[in-house]
Formats: C-alpha cells, structure tokens, sequence
C-alpha cells in the first residue's frame, strides 16, 4: 500500500467517525402547532328584543309596570277580518236592523274617521293600594247595602245607579262604627297610576276630538303644564283637586243634611274632616302624541308617564316572558302582563260575607230577631274564616301572548295557583285524555277539597240555624214549626 492511499483512507475514516459521533440518533417529536386562539362565547340574541317592534308598546313600557295589555299588528288583523264573508254578513244583518229612517240618514259616525291601527292599557308599579281599596270598597258597599235593605231604609245607590256617597252616609247615621269605617274608606281615596294608548292615522285629530283645546268649564280651574318624556315629546298636563267638584258650597250643604239625623257634635265633626280631606285630594292627568300614539294618562301624580329609551331596558326583558320568545315570529295579535303583587291586590277573598255581614247587622236592630243574632255572630265568624280559606290564593306573574294561526291561539303562564297540596299521582281515567276517540275531557286533582268541604259545611249550619231562628220567630206558621221541631231531633 502506498503511503499516500493510507494517509487518505485514515483521513476519510476520522472525518466519517466525527459525523457519526455528532448525530443525535434519538428520534425527535414534531414541533406542536400554534393553539387556536380562544372566542368568546357567542350571546344569545333573546327573540323578544329582537323583534320587539312586533310587539306593539310592550318594547316601550318600563321594565317594572305593574300590568300591560297591548295589540300587536291590529291594523293588519282588523283589515283583514273587514275582508271576511263573516264580517260583510254581520255587517249586512247590522244594517238590515236598522230602523228605515236611520238607513236613509247614511250618517258616519264621529269617530269612524279614526280606525284603531294599535292600542294598548297599562298600569304603573304603585298600583296595589289603588286596587286594594277598590276591594275594600267593594266589601263595605255590599255589607252597607244588605244593611239598609234588612233595616228597610232607603238610600245607597244615588239617582241613574251612581255611587252617592250622601246618601250612603244619611242611611249609616244609626252606626257610628259603620260611619268611622266609611270615613276611613274615602279618606285613602286614590286613583290608579293608567296610561292608555291609541295609535291611528290622524292622531292630532283625534286628539282635538277628544281633548278640544277649550274644553270643559271646569278645566278652567286646573293648573296646566307641560311634561317632556324620554321618547323626545311633550304632553300637555293638568293638575287639580277634588275640590273643583266638592266645593266649600257642597260640602256644607251636605252637613247641614246630615245634621238634621246625625245629632251626635263628634259624628258631624268626623265627617267634615273627611270631606275636607277628600276635597284636598290631588289628581291629575295628561295628554299628547308619542310614537303615532295619542297617550291619556291619569293617577294622583304623573310619575308613572316614563317610556324606556330601548327594548333592552323595557318589559320585554323580563324573565316571566320567556314564554312569548318561541312565538316572537308569528303573526301576533296581542301581548298581557300582570304583577303577582296587582294579582294578588285584586282577588277578593271574601265575596260573599260581607254582605251576610250587612244582613246580620239589620237584624240585630229588630228586637224579634236579636236572640238569633246573637246565634249567628258566632257562626258567622266561622264562616268567614272557612271562606278566606276557600278563597285563599297565590299568584304569580301572568303572562299571556296571542297570535294568528289559522285561528287565535294564545299560551299563559303565571296567575293563579291555589293553596294547598296538589297530588302528583295520575288519576285513574287521565290515560283517556290521550284516546283518540274522545272529543272533550279533562283531569285535574282539586287542592281545595279540604277547604271545600269546611265551607260548605259552615254554610249549611249558617243557613240551618237562620231557618230555625225565623220559623220560632213565627214565618211559616204552626206547620213549619212542627215540621222543624221533627227535623231538629232527627
């Protein structure tokens, strides 16, 4: 071998032995691709803010109105109803009953010039006093009138049917109970927090229609403003007292009637402090024109007379209508929401002893019947006590949506749920309700059954023991008297 062939190969071994030393023979993982950068999660868009113009002044009202009834697409529904065969045969059968002299006339009436294109009523959130005293109204009304029909005075109702609150009290004069109830009743007088709504082509028309710029005599007397709302218009405002009707004049001539049968000092001085109170009284309303809508509002003060700047903020965003989202895109007809607490101020859980109540009283004024008085006080108590009860219930916020399918459908939720235990085990014929072939039928487990029961029975010892009490006291004669004196041992 050459020397300069082993130099060579030796070279060439040295440099192929680096190579081999300097590789890293382990297997290297594949470089990790670039995570994905992170979204947001998207927000779900709720259908009702979505398509709150479909629902007439629902995506206009505040969050917190105590109750709303509102049209949706009225115009559109109330044209087409005009276009029916229904409609034009009514129409026809209305014009046929005509008398012959008033189809000749062919007289338009004053407000056919204004078609209802969308109306709606609301009620403001300080609305439960106002509907609580209409039922405590309500109750001494009933009791009153019961009273003077069993003492056989004449009164209550004042002339065409009208409440007169002269007479009533004129009639009360034998009660000083009966009196200092009364007062107290009219002393918590107030009105309502209401705004109604009527859009319509010619708004500012129907405004001077309704609302002339002269306007009554007495509107003379009112304090007239102005109130700009956050929708950008301004209504025009009146502010007065009940003084303007129950003047000084009125109201002593009224207390000079009652002086001549009430003639206790303390009675009369009672009742002119509550018609100064009542002639005090503030109210007020308003009118004007905000979004195409001719808007009347009233209540004790205009506080109520606000409008929310978007959907967002209105009643549509309250969580009880989650019930209307699935129909947000149908052809709606109309939208109802009411508070659990305006639901609760109006039920009446005693419709019907305070006008036993009344009765009782008269008959305690009669020396024939007072020992059956005496009798009934006590079932009396116990009947009210089982018609509360009875009455008894709970509520939740109500809503109600309506559309046009073919048809009015509508879908509540909320309102009433009585008191009570509600079984959860299915009755023994409910699987009928899924048979094909039935055409009416209905299922339900009654959580009143106990209650029920009680005050049917307190009624019919009521009535038992007043039957007796008029047989002894001589009605129906000797007969009737022998008939019950069997029926009482048996």
């Amino acid at each position: 071998m050459k020397p300069a062939s082993l130099l060579t190969k030796s070279a060439l071994c040295l440099v192929l032995a680096g190579i081999w030393s300097g590789c890293d023979r382990t297997p290297k993982p594949a470089p990790e691709a670039a995570a994905p950068a992170k979204t947001a999660p998207a927000v779900p868009v709720n259908p009702l803010l979505a398509n709150a113009a479909r629902f007439g002044m629902a995506g206009r009202m505040p969050k917190d109105t105590g109750a709303y009834l509102g049209s949706a697409n009225f115009k559109a529904h109330r044209e087409a109803l005009q276009k029916t065969q229904y409609w034009k045969t009514l129409e026809a059968f209305l014009q046929d009953s005509k008398p012959s002299a008033e189809k000749e006339k062919k007289t338009i009436s004053e407000f056919e010039e204004f078609p209802v294109d969308d109306f709606f009523l609301a009620m403001g959130k300080d609305s439960t006093s106002a509907l609580g005293w209409l039922i405590d109204v309500n109750h001494l009304y009933g009791e009153y009138t019961y009273r003077t029909l069993i003492t056989g005075f004449t009164g209550g109702p004042g002339k065409q049917g009208s409440f007169d609150p002269q007479a009533m009290l004129s009639n009360a004069s034998t009660s000083p109970e009966l009196i200092e109830r009364l007062c107290a009743l009219m002393e918590r007088a107030e009105l309502p927090p209401l705004i109604l709504g009527v859009k319509t082509a010619k708004p500012e028309a129907l405004m001077e229609k309704l609302f002339p710029a002269k306007g009554p005599i007495w509107v003379a007397d009112l304090k007239k403003g102005s109130l700009t709302i956050n929708t950008g218009a301004t209504l025009t405002t009146y502010e007065g007292t009940v003084g303007i009707w129950l003047t000084q004049k009125v109201r002593d001539e009224w207390l000079k009637g009652l002086g001549q049968m009430v003639k206790e000092p303390a009675l009369i001085a009672r009742i002119k402090k509550t018609l100064d109170t009542l002639a005090a009284k503030k109210f007020s309303f308003a009118v004007g024109i905000s979004d195409g809508y001719l808007i009347a509002a009233a209540g004790n003060d205009l506080r109520h007379v606000q409008f929310a700047a978007t959907p967002a903020d209105s009643l549509l965003s309250r969580p009880e209508l989650a019930v209307a989202e699935p129909h947000a895109g149908k052809d709606l007809l109309g939208l109802l929401h009411v508070e659990a607490s305006a639901l609760t101020a109006m039920h009446d859980d005693q419709p019907l002893t305070p006008m036993l109540q009344g009765a009782l009283n008269g008959l305690a004024g009669t020396p024939v019947f007072s020992a059956l008085t005496k009798q009934l006080e006590p079932k009396l108590a116990a009947l009210t006590a089982a018609e509360k009860d009875f009455y008894r219930q709970r509520f939740a916020t109500a809503v109600g949506v309506l559309w046009w399918e073919k048809g009015v459908h509508m879908e509540l939720s909320g309102g009433v749920s009585p008191e009570g235990k509600i079984l959860g085990k299915p009755l023994k014929f409910a699987a009928l309700l899924d048979t094909p072939e039935v055409l009416f039928a209905a299922a339900g487990h009654s959580p009143v059954s106990v209650t029920g029961r009680a005050y049917f029975e307190r009624w019919m010892d009521l009535l038992y023991t007043t039957t007796g009490g008029f047989i002894q006291a001589g009605l129906g004669g000797d007969q009737a008297l022998g008939i019950y004196a069997l029926a009482d041992k048996g």
